[in-house]
């Protein structure tokens, strides 16, 4: 895609027949680094590709009756080159698509792409227990669209100290945030806050506003 990983990465574990990825597109139309964007840049280059993707990396199969990812594909969503979020209506029902994957594949999706998990079926046609969704997901960007939230020069692999503080930023600002208690709230912004001076400026002012008041 020509784009570089900016560390936006989540691990998750849905178990069965529990909600797993709620309806969303993954960032505005001209991302998050809005001002000086025209009507005419809109995060996508000359050729159509996207200057944001995310990859979803299921590690279990997914089959069409597990926690899959669902779609509507771009043809058939009206909001995707808008402005706004959803743009969700009726008609996008019909034109659902199922992206049902074995354990390593991947699912490569533009910031635009509306999506989400199905409920996967808590237990399977031959009546065994189905085993929970569990995957990995990162993204990848162009500077000019969102800047990374570490320096690239921590790649591969930030140091421990690094990762521990990324996931507990992840953990505040991602839609699961208020999942866990007070205390695992404080742990998470104690544990970001000592490097914090490491990563982005308008990454951190995100966890900052995330963080338990």
């Amino acid at each position: 895609l020509g784009s570089q990983p900016c560390f936006d990465v989540a691990a998750s574990r849905v178990p069965p027949g529990e909600a797993g990825i709620a309806f969303h597109r993954e960032r505005p139309l001209a991302g998050l680094k809005t001002a000086g964007i025209t009507g005419e840049d809109v995060g996508f280059r000359a050729d159509g590709t996207p200057a944001f993707a995310s990859i979803w990396v299921p590690l279990v199969d997914v089959p069409q009756t597990g926690s899959c990812l669902m779609c509507v594909p771009h043809a058939h969503d009206a909001g995707y080159t808008e402005s706004g979020n959803l743009h969700w209506n009726a008609d996008m029902l019909q034109h659902v698509r199922c992206l049902s994957m074995g354990a390593g594949g991947a699912g490569v999706m533009s910031h635009r792409l509306f999506h989400w998990s199905r409920k996967g079926d808590a237990v399977q046609a031959d009546g065994t227990p189905t085993a929970p969704c569990v995957a990995l997901s990162f993204a990848v960007a162009e500077d000019a669209f969102e800047s990374p939230r570490l320096p690239r020069r921590m790649l591969p692999l930030p140091p421990p100290q690094l990762r521990v503080a990324l996931a507990a930023g992840q953990a505040l600002t991602r839609e699961t945030a208020g999942s866990f208690s007070a205390e695992m709230g404080q742990l998470f912004w104690d544990c970001f806050l000592q490097c914090s001076e490491h990563f982005d400026h308008a990454y951190s002012s995100s966890v900052y506003m995330a963080r338990p008041q």
